[in-house]
Order: structure tokens, then sequence, then C-alpha cells
């Protein structure tokens, strides 16, 4: 899966270089509580589950001990 799916809710797009985009996103969570509630739990469940060094340490080493394997 990918990391956006990986972050379950916690990630707002917006077009790069787009600042109207960006308060588009912006002020859907400050004029939606339950949405800005819900991302922010989300985010955090993901920086402490998915997105955290203890967790992708292994992940890392593992892609690059097969990588370099001969």
């Amino acid at each position: 899966s990918s990391d956006l799916e990986k972050a379950n809710g916690a990630v707002r797009l917006y077009r790069s270089g787009d600042s109207a985009s960006l308060a588009n996103e912006l002020n859907k969570l400050l004029s939606f509580p339950e949405l800005l509630r819900t991302s922010k739990a989300a985010a955090l469940a993901t920086s402490e589950y998915v997105f955290c060094w203890e967790r992708q340490a292994p992940v890392l080493l593992q892609t690059v001990k097969s990588d370099f394997s001969v």
C-alpha cells in the first residue's frame, strides 16, 4: 500500500504552489471540528505506528541488505 493509504486520513492534499488550495483545506479543518479532531488523531496514530523510526529502521535495513546481497 502507498504511504498515503498508510496515513489513514491524517493527510490533506492540495496542489503544490496553490495557496488557495491550501487555504481551502485549512478552512475545511477549521469549519468542521470533527474532521479536525479525527485528522489530528489519525496523524498521531500514524506517526506512532507507521512513520516511526523504530518500525521503519528494520524495513530499511532489510531493503539495504537485500539490495546489496550477492
